[in-house]
């Protein structure tokens, strides 16, 4: 127990006092740098893990998988627009028809970028693309989906899971 240290009585009536020892800030501050790369490492570890288990299981409809594709479209809601003379625009109501007017002008892509969007992926794009995503994008722990990836039926990504494993 901490109150039995022999210096537990000087160290804390000297932090009361506030007159801590500059070697004590020292040692507090490496051992408070030391939790934050402890914590900080263990956390991108699971962040890794889950996005195994998302690559292999799959999305199953679970409240945290709702609750991040509502974040996800909010974060990426068009609040407004400039239409056609540079006015800006706010609103659905009035948004909508300079969407129907922008689409109506025609495809935006030329011919050849048309065709590069209509390519086969091939084995390095899809490594490249995978590893590429960042950790903090990818899903996190989530104990619902996490038994029942364990306990429940192989979910819908198989091809992926293979292509994990085949990666590693």
């Amino acid at each position: 127990m901490w109150s039995s240290h022999r210096d537990f009585q000087s160290i804390i009536s000297a932090d009361l006092s506030g007159a801590s020892s500059p070697h004590i800030m020292q040692l507090v501050g490496e051992a408070r740098d030391r939790y934050i790369t402890i914590l900080s490492s263990s956390m991108a570890l699971l962040r890794q893990q889950c996005k195994l288990d998302w690559l292999k299981y799959g999305d199953d409809c679970t409240r945290f998988f709702f609750a991040r594709a509502k974040q996800r479209k909010l974060s990426t809601y068009i609040y407004s627009i400039r239409d056609a003379r540079r006015t800006e625009v706010e609103g659905f109501d009035q948004r909508h028809p300079i969407d129907i007017e922008t689409l109506s002008h025609g495809p935006i892509l030329s011919p050849e970028q048309q065709i590069n969007l209509c390519k086969a992926f091939n084995d390095k794009e899809i490594k490249e693309t995978l590893f590429s995503i960042p950790n903090h994008k990818s899903p996190g722990p989530d104990e619902k989906s996490r038994l029942e990836s364990i306990y429940g039926p192989p979910g819908i990504c198989p091809l992926l899971a293979e292509l994990c494993s085949s990666m590693e």
